[in-house]
């Protein structure tokens, strides 16, 4: 009996060994596993490039997205800049773009389009869902419809990829605010440990429903709203994006106030580095697998204006050189000369002393030519 119990002992005490062996492995498997999988999960997101460029549009924005050989555009800067932003496009040797994203329909911010339309093929476009009675919006429409590009109205939550960075809706909360500039579409990119948020000319009470959405607004790179308008770039807005970085697209002694005050010295004191088009030109950020460089230094000029206000003028108020004429042009169309950037009747003696390698002639109307940054002749004024 006693030997019994011994060999029941001895065998209990082996299988708790080996119970405590087993154990023992799985926690150190789990252990491993678990450090592989964070390892991994640590390293993963490091991967994938994306370049983001603030193009030198004075007092507008246009903003080129690349990733992979794909490119978006968000915004196309006014109509004096057209001319600058396909030039630009073409000297990069891009000749399609995938996605166009027209935050909202003032002149500053979507009169560029018309012009890269009429260059690039795009496969995509995203817009605000609300209309407008100006002449650059009935400019920019007929050209989306003229040319076939698919368009949509993108709501919060939707998403689309350039090449290996993820575009992601964040607002408008809807297309139903009373002033327009909160109608504008804001966009997240991300790749990697990268991250940019854009926001148009959306303002604090655009910015409120952001930061109330609950939506991950953390971003290394912080698009300034509405060109650093002091209705913008809110604190709390700040505190949830909390961007390391800061591009300010604004134009050089602009009537509007902009950058301000308070955008610029709440910038500083929060320690955000800042890029900007009036001291800087255009500015590029370039992500790649983990490491994040500027084609530039961030500015040390903390300057604002002061002279003017954000609210003195409508930037979507159409000039009056698109408002004088609707006509159609002459039958024979009109000549461009591609390198003045003039176009002029077919009867205009200037057509005649024109480069042949300078000349193209357009069925489109003046008001079209002057939306894409094109100047009526003063000799034969068409």
């Amino acid at each position: 009996m006693e030997k019994h119990t011994e060999k029941s002992v001895e065998k209990k005490s082996f299988s708790i060994k080996v119970l405590a062996l087993i154990i023992a492995a799985v926690m150190v498997f789990s252990m491993t596993f678990m450090y592989a999988k964070n390892t991994f999960a640590a390293n993963t997101p490091v991967f994938g490039n994306v370049s983001i460029t603030m193009l030198d549009v004075g007092q507008g924005l246009s903003v080129l997205v690349e990733s992979d050989g794909e490119y978006m555009l968000y915004d196309g800067g006014g109509r004096k800049a057209s001319r600058y932003v396909v030039s630009y496009l073409k000297n990069k040797g891009i000749d399609s773009l995938k996605d166009i994203v027209i935050s909202h329909f003032d002149e500053d911010h979507c009169a560029g389009i018309v012009g890269v339309l009429n260059n690039f093929p795009v496969q995509q476009i995203y817009m605000p869902n609300y209309s407008t009675d100006t002449k650059i919006y009935s400019s920019l429409i007929n050209e989306i419809k003229s040319t076939e590009t698919p368009f949509c109205y993108p709501y919060v939550g939707d998403t689309f990829y350039v090449g290996s960075a993820k575009a992601e809706v964040l607002g408008p909360a809807g297309y139903d605010y009373t002033d327009a500039n909160n109608d504008s579409i804001i966009v997240r990119i991300s790749c990697g440990t990268f991250s940019c948020l854009i926001t148009g000319d959306a303002e604090d009470v655009a910015e409120q429903d952001l930061v109330a959405s609950g939506k991950a607004l953390k971003s290394t790179l912080y698009v300034a709203g509405h060109h650093g308008s002091a209705s913008s770039s809110s604190s709390a807005l700040l505190n949830s994006v909390l961007p390391e970085y800061a591009f300010i697209s604004v134009g050089a002694n602009n009537n509007y106030g902009h950058p301000a005050q308070k955008t610029i010295e709440e910038f500083k004191k929060r320690g955000i580095k800042i890029f900007r088009t009036d001291k800087q030109g255009e500015v590029s950020a370039m992500y790649s697998n983990g490491d994040l460089s500027f084609s530039t230094s961030p500015s040390k000029d903390y300057s604002y204006r002061t002279s003017g206000s954000s609210d003195e003028a409508e930037e979507n108020a159409d000039v009056s050189a698109v408002e004088n004429t609707g006509e159609r042009a002459e039958s024979t169309g009109y000549v461009l000369n591609t390198s003045t950037g003039k176009f002029h009747r077919p009867s205009c003696r200037m057509v005649l002393r024109m480069s042949d390698t300078n000349k193209k002639v357009v069925k489109n109307t003046k008001e079209e030519l002057i939306a894409e940054g094109y100047e009526a002749c003063k000799v034969c004024r068409p």
